[in-house]
């Protein structure tokens, strides 16, 4: 088991017993940084990142593996992370994304409010639409989704 692996079992099971999920650990190559990007349905806050820190940094694993070589950071994904999973668009219910896609029947790339998702399929508002038409993209056909701010 890699170390990224053993950090990774160890964070995920203290992530579900807080109601978070871990949506990636870096660790610099040159050493000394565990970066751990988490986040939750609701929207993560910083009072929830602070306290799953302690909670990684107080743990007799982390403390014996690696407090002496490395600095933790946790932290949110942020706007630019990319939209993969059923639950990174449920998250963004109501919010304007842009997704790139392999489906010849929808311009690409496509923009949209998201409605719902399910384990197979986002469901957009399209942009512009005046008859709050919708459009269902598997997610297998998406290749890239991003969150779009308006201003």
């Amino acid at each position: 088991m890699t170390l990224k692996d053993e950090l990774k079992t160890k964070v995920e099971a203290m992530a579900e017993s807080r109601g978070l999920w871990i949506e990636d650990i870096r660790i610099s190559d040159s050493g000394g940084t565990i970066l751990i990007l988490c986040d939750k349905v609701e929207g993560i806050q910083f009072a929830d990142l602070q306290q799953f820190s302690k909670d990684i940094q107080k743990s007799e694993w982390f403390d014996k593996s690696f407090s002496e070589h490395y600095d933790l950071e946790v932290s949110s994904p942020g706007l630019d992370f990319p939209l993969s999973l059923p639950r990174h668009f449920v998250k963004n219910r109501g919010r304007l994304v842009k997704i790139r896609h392999t489906m010849e029947t929808l311009p690409n790339p496509v923009r949209g409010n998201v409605v719902d998702a399910t384990e197979s399929m986002v469901i957009l508002q399209k942009e512009g639409s005046a008859s709050g038409e919708t459009l269902e993209i598997p997610l297998d056909a998406i290749t890239e989704a991003k969150v779009k701010i308006k201003w």
